[in-house]
């Protein structure tokens, strides 16, 4: 997915410049300082594979790694809890991402993503984070932006086991599990 861009921040005194490396060969280094509004600007041509970017001398200020997805080929969850409380009020921020064979994202394909809720939670609603977006956040089903969405879970007043799944036409799966105490 590189043809969308990237920004690399350079905030470390030591990142004060950026090599870029495609598919193991280097594209050269760049220098903060040569950047007349202090923002480095690098066009680099798509290629299959991966891209490394370096930043500060010989890479000591960091490293970060894009690599190329290949087609969708299912879905993952990512939840930023595994326990609620059974109050009534506590919330979990499920999010589904479209994914390749190899588990990496794929942002560049959309895909009508179907939830479903088993246990002692109720659905809060869904959202893709699209600005364009006018479906209501009530329902169990959502289109992807970016190759991402958000189901909303609401702990009920009982504990027990939840399993949340989804689903998407042509895809493999996805299962989470969550703890109401």
């Amino acid at each position: 997915d590189f043809n969308r861009g990237w920004v690399f921040t350079l905030s470390d005194p030591r990142g004060a410049e950026l090599e870029f490396e495609l598919n193991g060969r280097s594209l050269g280094t760049r220098r903060l300082a040569d950047a007349p509004d202090r923002i480095l600007k690098w066009a680099v041509p798509f290629e299959p594979g991966e891209l490394v970017a370096r930043s500060g001398p010989a890479g000591q200020g960091g490293e970060s790694v894009l690599t190329t997805s290949g087609p969708v080929h299912g879905i993952r969850l990512r939840c930023d809890r595994t326990i609620l409380e059974a109050d009534g009020d506590d919330v979990a921020h499920v999010e589904a991402f479209l994914v390749d064979a190899d588990g990496l994202p794929v942002r560049c394909e959309e895909r009508r993503i179907t939830f479903a809720v088993s246990g002692p939670v109720s659905s809060l609603g869904v959202d893709n984070g699209a600005q364009d977006n006018v479906q209501p956040f009530r329902a169990d089903s959502i289109e992807t932006s970016g190759g991402r969405c958000l189901m909303i879970v609401q702990a009920g007043e009982t504990g027990g086991e939840v399993t949340i799944k989804a689903e998407a036409n042509g895809l493999v799966g996805a299962d989470l599990a969550l703890s109401i105490r």
